[in-house]
């Protein structure tokens, strides 16, 4: 997925002095990806004690803890992340979807991504479509990297 999400990061929309959220953020890799394209500052969520580790090295800010105990700041990030599950959000792709909105200022952007199959719709080149379509986001990019979908989304 390495060349598709690059393109992706490449084409979030992120002020000078912005700010990149990661829920779930795993190692870190793609918010060191999103800080090293848009030089803004990142935070990353991540319950699992060694991944949180290895994203201290390359984060601005990391949260050894569920998105439920960090509660961070609702309609002030300019990009939120959530690639590889919905977990933090009870699991369900749609609450994960109106849950990053909640988080992202308007007109913030969202990376989200999945394996196929595993819930996140694939709008085509279309918009979202039902339940996810109320989240309050429009589709920008739709990339398909090997079983997986991988979208950029605008905050309507």
């Amino acid at each position: 997925m390495g060349h598709e999400l690059e393109e992706a990061i490449g084409l979030l929309a992120v002020p000078d002095g912005g700010t990149a959220l990661d829920v779930a953020c795993g190692d870190g890799e793609v918010l060191a990806r999103i800080k090293r394209r848009h030089h803004c500052t990142t935070m990353g969520i991540e319950p699992s004690a060694e991944r949180a580790a290895l994203a201290h090295e390359r984060v601005d800010l990391v949260h050894e803890a569920t998105l439920g105990e960090v509660a961070p700041m609702e309609g002030a990030w300019d990009v939120v992340v959530c690639i590889g599950s919905p977990e933090p959000f009870g699991g369900e792709w749609p609450h994960a979807l109106a849950g990053l909105r909640r988080l992202a200022r308007p007109g913030g952007r969202a990376l989200v991504g999945a394996a196929e199959g595993e819930g996140l719709p694939d709008p085509g080149d279309g918009a979202l479509p039902d339940p996810f379509a109320g989240a309050g986001w429009e589709v920008e990019d739709v990339r398909r990297p090997r079983g997986y979908v991988l979208l950029t989304l605008r905050a309507v």
